[in-house]
């Protein structure tokens, strides 16, 4: 596999910010539906 070219392994917080970044959209995500009584 290509990992050369993934720009968060180059950076120093790069890979737990997009996973924070992943789990904060899928929150927001849940509340938005759950507000709108999708869930």
């Amino acid at each position: 596999m290509n990992f050369v070219h993934m720009p968060e392994l180059h950076w120093i917080g790069g890979y737990p910010m997009a996973v924070a970044l992943m789990v904060l959209v899928a929150v927001g995500l849940w509340l938005v539906f759950k507000q709108q009584r999708w869930l």
